[in-house]
């Protein structure tokens, strides 16, 4: 016997993390409208190739161009940024301090991280989009009679989550017995932000809406690309029988490990219909 239900699971809807590097290069074009001395800041060209990720954090690799078009060297010149979700910091990164001479250009490694793991719990910027508050700002001390001067601003930008697409398609699946209790199938499709690299295992948990569990399974897939695959659990003959025959809720569970043992979890009810109507 076979049976097909209605009842598609959207585990996760993510596009990447293209925003977050858009928001560096606006952060840094904006800056030089409000930095003394006539000190101009370079924005840089960024994109996917930009981020990495490293013990569960996100790094945007790249480099600055700073410009001194005032009349004083600049012994001492950092950028500094800092980031949080709703009231959690991700990310306070400092420059290294280095010396911008008059009429020069200084080139400065950047390499700011955001600090997924405390938002685990939340699913912000790994399952969920999330709006970002971010600081950034620059300082330093000049030659002449070593003035200090610093300026910042603050400002919140949504960013998209690290997974684009993790999904299980209970209504394309299939329930059939298998000798004395029953297997169901259905496809899966999972995409990882490009920037990512190794394999995941992939832990998938349904609970019936009375918590009982109907039934697990696992898949290693590659990151960094969208993976298209079939998902196959071991129900009891009992369980089996109860999801032919009745429409109910249930509850599905993600489970995965990112680089660096950041381990993440999403949970979605979905409603399931065996008779597809």
């Amino acid at each position: 016997m076979q049976v097909k239900g209605r009842g598609a699971l959207l585990i996760v809807r993510i596009a990447g993390i293209g925003a977050l590097l858009a928001f560096m290069a606006l952060a840094l074009t904006t800056m030089a409208l409000v930095i003394p001395g006539n000190l101009e800041i370079l924005p840089p060209e960024l994109d996917a190739t930009s981020a990495r990720f490293q013990d569960g954090r996100v790094y945007l690799d790249t480099t600055l161009g700073v410009g001194n078009n005032g009349y004083h060297d600049i012994t001492d010149l950092s950028l500094f940024v800092q980031a949080s979700v709703a009231g959690i910091q991700v990310s306070d990164y400092r420059t290294p301090p280095v010396t911008v001479s008059v009429g020069q250009r200084t080139f400065i490694n950047v390499s700011v991280p955001m600090d997924l793991a405390p938002l685990a719990s939340s699913g912000a910027l790994i399952f969920l989009p999330a709006n970002v508050e971010f600081t950034v700002g620059v300082a330093g001390t000049t030659t002449r009679g070593f003035i200090s001067f610093g300026a910042s601003f603050t400002f919140q930008q949504p960013v998209d989550p690290l997974i684009p697409q993790a999904n299980l398609d209970l209504a394309n699946g299939t329930l059939a017995v298998n000798g004395t209790a029953f297997q169901w199938t259905m496809p899966y499709t999972v995409e990882t932000a490009s920037f990512l690299q190794g394999n995941t295992t992939i832990r998938i948990t349904i609970f019936n809406e009375t918590g009982v569990l109907v039934g697990n399974t696992t898949a290693v897939v590659p990151l960094g690309t969208l993976v298209n695959g079939n998902a196959t659990f071991q129900v009891t003959a009992a369980m089996g029988l109860d999801l032919a025959t009745r429409p109910q809720n249930l509850t599905v569970r993600l489970e995965l490990v990112l680089p660096g043992g950041l381990g993440v979890t999403d949970e979605t009810v979905v409603a399931w219909d065996p008779g597809g109507g």
